[in-house]
């Protein structure tokens, strides 16, 4: 009996950071799985690269088309949007009826499952533009754009993914009509792969793996320090906690930090007010790092400070969790069953609240170590083995649809 045949479709890049891990995070969930046939779909080479070192089955999409560089960047950008052209949509169809495959999977919003002639299974990350005040006026928060993209996929996917119960709540209170009919389950976020291969890797080899840390990255952890790993936007909310590292510095405590981000946006913004509040000999800002001195890092921090108003969930403190990290994070979502336990929580908006909750994890070593074992629980809780399960489970479901 042939195995159902699973597409998921990659268009997305490490540039976009978070939803490229959860991608990633799928990709080997499904691997995991020896009752599927797994297709990739991409345009991308770092997919190709991925497939062939895992043996998963990697389809070019689209292919037949001219190869000059301006419109290989033209159709690089239809394929990568949220709502793309018809014709992506035609030609996914056609690709999707050739290889006989059973359900797809888009771990990005789009609207590309209106097209689909089988299951489809489409996940919404958050709706944060509708419920933290600080994300209105991004560019990444039109909320009329995101109204419309949000109700075509709960009115067209077969499935609707979410991260948490928190996050399906929301859906079902902005969208109470499209909700109402739509399958929409939630498949909870896990820690990225790469961070159980570096924990492999340092249980094989450790010195091999302290060699391959780059020389940047041991300069930063040289000193206790505490651990951001976002971009520089924004909503990340660089701005308040150096505000409360300026604050305990005042009252005498330094406490270094790194921020490490993608090399977008650029990082001039936040040199600035290190530059202000003179804090230029305790941050350190480094721009991409690799995944395993993301994991050396968090290994080496007191904690990982999140003073974010993304969410309801986010990858950094499950990649904390794994790696015996103690997890400091914004109280804007503490109805979020990510956030149960295992984290120290406080007010983003409040410097002085922040600076209460770094004071807390500097100087007391008993809640850090409380922290560092509730974190390995939920680990436990909510690795790569659970979410794969859950995820086949999702698309065993879905199977039975068609």
């Amino acid at each position: 009996m042939n195995k159902p045949r699973i597409a998921i479709y990659l268009e997305c890049d490490t540039d976009v950071g978070g939803q490229y891990q959860y991608a990633l995070s799928m990709v080997a969930a499904l691997a995991q799985q020896q009752s599927f046939d797994l297709y990739c779909y991409s345009s991308r080479k770092i997919w190709k690269d991925y497939c062939a070192r895992h043996a998963i089955t990697y389809r070019p999409f689209p292919t037949g088309f001219a190869t000059h560089r301006l419109f290989q960047r033209f159709i690089r950008r239809s394929l990568a949007d949220a709502k793309p052209s018809a014709w992506v949509g035609r030609l996914l169809q056609r690709v999707i009826k050739v290889d006989k495959i059973d359900v797809i999977v888009f771990p990005m919003p789009t609207t590309l499952a209106s097209n689909m002639p089988i299951p489809s299974i489409v996940t919404i990350h958050d709706l944060v533009y509708r419920y933290v005040p600080e994300m209105r006026g991004d560019g990444e928060s039109d909320a009329e754009y995101y109204d419309d993209l949000y109700q075509n996929i709960l009115d067209t996917a077969g499935t609707v993914l979410t991260d948490s119960e928190l996050c399906a709540q929301q859906l079902r209170e902005a969208f109470p009509t499209k909700a109402a009919s739509a399958n929409i389950k939630v498949l909870p976020y896990c820690a990225p792969p790469y961070i159980s291969e570096y924990l492999q890797a340092v249980k094989d080899n450790p010195q091999a793996v302290l060699a391959s840390i780059s020389s940047a990255v041991r300069d930063a952890a040289a000193r206790p320090f505490i651990f951001y790993p976002a971009s520089f936007t924004r909503h990340k909310n660089h701005d308040q906690l150096l505000l409360a590292l300026r604050q305990l510095a005042d009252e005498g405590l330094m406490v270094n930090a790194v921020f490490s981000s993608p090399p977008w946006p650029p990082a001039n913004e936040v040199k600035a007010l290190i530059a202000k509040y003179n804090l230029q000999s305790q941050v350190t800002l480094l721009s991409y790092v690799s995944n395993q001195d993301i994991c050396y890092l968090y290994q080496q921090a007191r904690a990982l400070v999140m003073p974010t108003f993304n969410g309801p969930t986010n990858l950094p403190p499950l990649e904390a969790f794994a790696l015996g990290c103690p997890v400091m994070i914004s109280d804007v979502f503490k109805e979020s069953e990510q956030l149960q336990s295992g984290v120290l929580l406080f007010d983003p908006r409040s410097p002085e609240d922040i600076a209460r909750a770094i004071r807390q994890i500097i100087t007391d070593d008993t809640l850090r170590n409380r922290l560092i074992a509730e974190g390995h629980q939920r680990d436990k809780e909510l690795n790569l083995d659970a979410f794969s399960v859950r995820f086949a489970d999702i698309i065993t479901a879905a199977l039975s649809e068609k």
